[in-house]
């Protein structure tokens, strides 16, 4: 696994994993109430009332702090050492109080920084969590109360707190490599499988391409509208998210299906008659509405080859792509001329893509327009053809198409016939 993809899995599993501290929060402070049930029951007699409510109080604060920050800045590396040092501090809330002895709690915390597979994090936040213990331990062991024991056996503050000091490093410690051997073997396996689904895409990505270049071919298009049309889809994708639009449906991992689904759009032109794709005059109606039959054979020719494959969200994208790719914002387009949101997102990010390489591209009956002019294009198009919000992205991500342009520029111009 290279650099660049290993990074980017990490990335992926942090927002997971400090959404789950998320969670894990909010659990803990809806559950702390029930410590004053224990404390009426007489199951904490030790605790105060007070106590309690202050707990209860900072565990609130502390999980509406966390959320916050996931929300803000989910990505920063700060996020995940706030939810571990809170996490430290409810630990140490307990262990301190007379009410409980739950010193194995220490382990948990070092157990939950494994979660984000970073073996110097996890060393770090170890090192914080034992300093910790043994602190709450020195003031357990100054307020202890020694009534508990039987009247011939006499304890000193500074005998239990050496005592339950080493007694506890000796079962954090161990607790402490057990989990990070454990967690070691389990990321190890997991990488392993992830490099190997990658391998996976990444042919199944190529046997995409290849078979989307054979139907482009009959097209007169090139290989490198391919290439130009999925980056094109990612690269919106992308900004509508940044944008505010549609971020929980456009996650890292559909953006990806996205991308790798594109070429398949037009997949349903192997049906359609070479001599009607390849005519440069005016096309007649019947020929049109030979053309606009395409989406449907997309999306038969999807469904009967794909049947096989496990990954249902993919299937479905790219059915969805092939099938409406032609639908129009304004409910202009066809085959089933809806409207808006009737239109599948992931074709209305294709139907975008599609339209803006188609002005960029040169064909038998036009010339490749200027980027400058084909955005202005686009922008017309705001509220009709295509969503507006989608029009904005496009016109928001000039730099990015033009490093597409130049990473895939036309293998030769197509004669261009005027009538």
């Amino acid at each position: 696994m290279n650099d660049t993809t290993m990074e980017q899995f990490l990335l992926e599993n942090e927002e997971k994993t400090n959404s789950v501290m998320q969670r894990i929060f909010w659990f803990c402070t809806l559950a702390f109430p029930m410590f004053f049930i224990g404390k009426f029951l007489q199951i904490f007699p030790h605790m105060s009332y007070f106590n309690l409510s202050v707990y209860t109080c900072i565990m609130l604060l502390m999980a509406t702090a966390f959320t916050i920050a996931t929300k803000k800045s989910n990505e920063k590396p700060f996020v995940k050492y706030m939810g571990m040092i809170f996490g430290e501090i409810i630990v140490i809330i307990l262990t301190i109080n007379r009410g409980f002895s739950p010193f194995i709690a220490y382990v948990i915390i070092p157990l939950a920084s494994c979660l984000y597979f970073n073996v110097r994090f996890s060393y770090i936040i170890s090192a914080v969590c034992y300093a910790a213990m043994m602190v709450s331990l020195v003031l357990r062991g100054l307020d202890f109360d020694f009534s508990c024991y039987t009247s011939d056996i006499v304890f000193s503050s500074g005998e239990w707190i050496r005592a339950y000091c080493l007694g506890c490093s000796i079962e954090f410690l161990c607790s402490f490599f057990i989990i990070r051997r454990l967690t070691k073997i389990a990321q190890n396996f997991m990488f392993s499988v992830y490099e190997r689904n990658r391998k996976l895409m990444s042919i199944q990505s190529g046997l995409i391409s290849a078979f989307a270049n054979l139907v482009e071919s009959k097209d007169h298009t090139t290989g490198k509208h391919v290439k130009r049309v999925s980056s094109y889809v990612s690269i919106i994708a992308r900004r509508l998210r940044q944008n505010g639009f549609y971020a929980e449906e456009l996650s890292d991992h559909v953006i990806i299906l996205l991308e790798t689904a594109a070429p398949l759009h037009d997949v349903g032109k192997i049906a359609i008659p070479d001599a009607i794709l390849s005519k440069t005059g005016k096309l007649t109606w019947q020929e049109y509405s030979i053309i606009q039959n395409h989406p449907f054979e997309g999306a038969r020719i999807i469904k009967e080859n794909t049947q096989s494959l496990e990954d249902t969200e993919f299937v479905q994208i790219a059915h969805d792509m092939a099938l409406f790719h032609h639908e129009h914002w304004d409910g202009t387009g066809y085959p089933f001329r809806l409207v808006e949101d009737e239109i599948p997102l992931a074709a209305r990010i294709m139907t975008a893509a599609d339209i803006l390489d188609a002005l960029l591209s040169s064909r038998s009956y036009k010339r490749a327009y200027p980027l400058e002019e084909s955005l202005d294009v686009v922008r017309d198009l705001s509220g009709t053809c295509l969503e507006p919000c989608i029009v904005d992205a496009i016109l928001d991500s000039s730099e990015e198409i033009k490093d597409v342009l130049q990473r895939f520029p036309e293998d030769k111009e197509i004669p261009f016939v005027q009538y």
